[in-house]
């Protein structure tokens, strides 16, 4: 969509178009590495969010620079399409990264102390609670 974008001249509703349908486009994607960081790591999910979007806002502040640099305070059509074939670049690296090394496995480094079992179930906690009521009644019924 961003090389439409690039090529789209100055035509402004097929502009305004094309930047909408690639927003969706980017909406529809991101939302798989937003969960993810709850895949790799449920007990430290908002720990990893954070310091995801940490570097996401530093880029932030860094784009607006790489741009008026790329333009260089003449606004052309040749000097936009380099703006956008360099957003194009890194958002196919990144997908090339993201695709390559991301995971769904729980991280070895989320447990709390090698204890936390992520496969345990509510059920299963429940069953547990009562095996262990079971024992202290039956502990104090033979001791009284």
């Amino acid at each position: 969509m961003l090389l439409w974008l690039a090529y789209s001249g100055c035509h402004s509703v097929l502009a305004v178009s094309l930047m909408c349908v690639a927003l969706f486009c980017n909406g529809a994607v991101t939302i798989s590495t937003l969960t993810n960081h709850t895949d790799i790591t449920p007990n430290f999910a908002g720990t990893t969010f954070g310091i995801d979007q940490t570097l996401t806002s530093i880029l932030s502040f860094i784009v607006p620079v790489v741009v008026g640099v790329l333009i260089d305070g003449q606004q052309t059509l040749g000097n936009w399409r380099n703006a956008f074939w360099t957003c194009v670049a890194m958002y196919t690296l990144t997908t090339i990264f993201y695709l390559f090394f991301a995971s769904i496995s729980v991280q070895p480094w989320n447990s709390l102390r090698g204890t936390w079992d992520v496969t345990t179930t509510h059920q299963d906690s429940v069953e547990k609670f009562n095996d262990n009521e079971d024992e202290t009644n039956t502990l104090q019924t033979s001791v009284g």
